[in-house]
């Protein structure tokens, strides 16, 4: 329970919609997507799920949400997890969205 002189968390969502190549079937996908919920999934202050094209072969759509005291601060690491996602995930990135609330 929250007192008086604690404020509740911001929280900040970033969704990432993927084109994605060469997989044939979900299993295929799923593999090429491990690395979402085994490396950034671990991650104490992040949750991450696959929230979106579940049927496709051809797209996927990823949600990454953190909470924390600075919007700023959550932002940016929002952002910087962005770059990583982008250097080693084998799907491009066609599109990028960002979320907060709270406060």
């Amino acid at each position: 329970m929250l007192t008086e002189s604690m404020s509740p968390p911001h929280v900040a969502v970033m969704t990432l919609r993927f084109q994605v190549y060469g997989c044939p079937d979900h299993k295929a996908k799923a593999r090429a997507f491990q690395k979402m919920r085994t490396h950034w999934g671990k991650s104490a202050d992040l949750a991450v799920a696959e929230v979106g094209d579940l049927e496709s072969l051809d797209y996927a759509t990823w949600t990454i949400a953190t909470a924390g005291p600075s919007p700023a601060k959550l932002h940016q690491r929002l952002q910087a997890i962005e770059l990583e996602i982008a250097d080693q995930i084998d799907a491009p990135i066609l599109d990028t969205f960002f979320e907060q609330m709270g406060g």
